[in-house]
């Protein structure tokens, strides 16, 4: 011991020594990062909240760019239809000089409607040309709905039942507008409900023997007894008794001699089986038959798809959801995708080639205005569709027409029927200014009102992930300043103890 400090004190001056230093260390971290918690040692849940909240200013910050492209967007839209706007304006001047015939020459007439013909020109010019990068904004390509489709009347489209509901158009289709549906023709696509028959073959309308035997279908069993001398058309009526039960429908067939049992859905899913307890109806005593259903597959896009029965789901590039169809169109077979004829006596395979076109399968702009991936977070918004053939549409005597009528040479131009002509522009004049009217909302109410509330969204979160991760520097000052003083203290008394060991050597003989 020399001058009262032993081992276990110059341990105590280094332990205090290294303790101060670390503190130092770490209070002058915090103050020239500015950061409170740089390790998750520092505070672990803290670095739990703050990184969640961070996440969040993230997705925020991507979710106010997206706001204000889209309202760029918008912009440009809304400006070329204030050029469609005002060709119109000058439509309209055509229009009426046109109707003065009483003083107008057919010279005239003809030099208005070259007039005419450079202005519609025009307008088909900027509804085809105005994109924002490679979108056409215009062009009706992202002007419907998700929940639209609208089926081409060029082929035979009633065998496609489409439910609107199901169906989600997921992309616009740059340079696509419509989306292509084919069934094969081959009896390996067609959708079959499961059928099991009877081959009597006597052509009696009675049953010669007693027939038992248990029947499932998908919907459940049932034990049928016949005796000898039972009617065909009765047995088919017991049969049906319990459909419900079964799932299981019959038919008499063959002039009422045999007997057809038929699954009451199509698909894979649908099934009839029979297990024969006496007689040899649908197999011989103590064996059983049966079979299933067959799902109908098509190809959509280009891709094929096998569906549940006569539901097929679908997910392309350019729609997803699910296509409902019919099994016949107009009772035709010779035009379905399903095997019929299951009432009569042979069943029909739905053999021929059938192609339907989903047109217009563009659908509406999918904007993600919000940070996070929940539906809330994203709007769907339809862009004008300020084509010829949708601007102007009227009806005249059950005649329809629009501005793409107005060509010369056209059901509305100016030499054959000026004043539809009129009305034609005069709808265009009101259908664009709607437009602009719901573009200008949109931005308003919508894009406005997002960019405004993610904003402040953006400054709250700040705020509350500042107070648990930010240093707060007097605080650190302080810490540091104290921990430095502890530290030159320790460094103090380690030389004194240095020193002092050091005189102590000297004296030694």
């Amino acid at each position: 011991m020399l001058n009262g400090i032993g081992s276990s004190g110059v341990g105590s001056i280094l332990n205090n020594l290294n303790k101060s230093s670390e503190k130092s260390s770490k209070a002058m971290s915090n103050i020239s990062s500015g950061v409170r918690i740089n390790t998750a040692k520092d505070d672990p849940a803290g670095m739990v909240i703050s990184t969640q909240m961070y996440s969040q200013l993230t997705g925020m910050a991507r979710a106010y760019q997206n706001t204000q492209e889209a309202y760029n967007m918008f912009s440009i839209a809304e400006g070329g239809l204030s050029g469609i706007s005002a060709m119109l304006s000058q439509m309209k001047n055509l229009t009426v000089a046109a109707g003065n015939t009483g003083v107008s020459g057919e010279g005239q007439i003809g030099a208005l409607q070259e007039q005419m013909n450079g202005l519609l020109s025009s307008v088909n010019t900027v509804a085809s040309t105005t994109n924002y990068g490679s979108k056409s904004l215009l062009n009706g390509t992202q002007s419907l709905p998700p929940d639209t489709i609208a089926v081409s009347s060029g082929d035979p489209a009633n065998i496609l039942d489409l439910q609107a509901s199901d169906i989600e158009l997921t992309t616009a289709a740059s340079g696509q507008s419509n989306v292509a549906v084919s069934y094969s023709g081959d009896v390996a696509d067609q959708a079959e409900k499961a059928v099991l028959e009877t081959s009597f073959g006597g052509g009696s309308t009675t049953l010669t023997a007693d027939q038992a035997f248990t029947l499932t279908g998908a919907d459940g069993s049932y034990d049928f007894s016949f005796a000898a001398g039972t009617s065909i058309d009765d047995m088919v009526a017991a049969i049906n008794e319990q459909t419900e039960a079964t799932g299981v429908e019959a038919v008499a067939t063959d002039a009422a001699s045999e007997v057809r049992l038929v699954s009451a859905e199509y698909g894979s899913a649908a099934s009839v089986a029979v297990e024969q307890v006496a007689g040899d109806a649908f197999a011989a005593a103590g064996s059983s038959a049966s079979d299933t259903g067959q799902d109908l597959t098509v190809t959509v896009d280009g891709e094929e798809f096998t569906g549940d029965g006569l539901s097929v789901s679908v997910e392309t590039a350019n729609i997803s959801g699910t296509l409902e169809f019919n099994p016949t169109a107009d009772g035709a077979a010779e035009t379905g995708v399903a095997q019929s004829g299951y009432s009569a006596d042979s069943l029909v395979d739905a053999t021929t080639s059938r192609r339907i076109t989903l047109e217009e399968a563009g659908g509406g702009v999918q904007l993600q205005l919000g940070g996070g991936a929940e539906g809330s977070e994203r709007d769907s918004i339809n862009l004008p569709d300020a084509t010829l053939a949708n601007l102007g549409r009227v009806t005249v005597d059950g005649e329809e027409y629009s501005l793409q009528d107005l060509f010369s040479g056209g059901s509305a131009a100016l030499a054959t029927n000026p004043d539809i002509a009129q009305q034609v522009v005069e709808q265009a004049i009101q259908d664009v200014a709607g437009m602009r009217a719901d573009l200008g909302a949109y931005q308003s109410n919508a894009l406005s009102a997002t960019a405004n509330s993610l904003e402040v969204a953006m400054e709250n979160i700040t705020a509350a992930n500042s107070a648990i991760s930010d240093t707060d520097i007097a605080r650190s000052v302080t810490e540091m300043t104290t921990a430095q003083i502890r530290e030159q203290a320790g460094i103090f008394g380690v030389q004194q103890v240095n020193e002092m060991n050091a005189l102590r050597l000297s004296l030694l003989p």
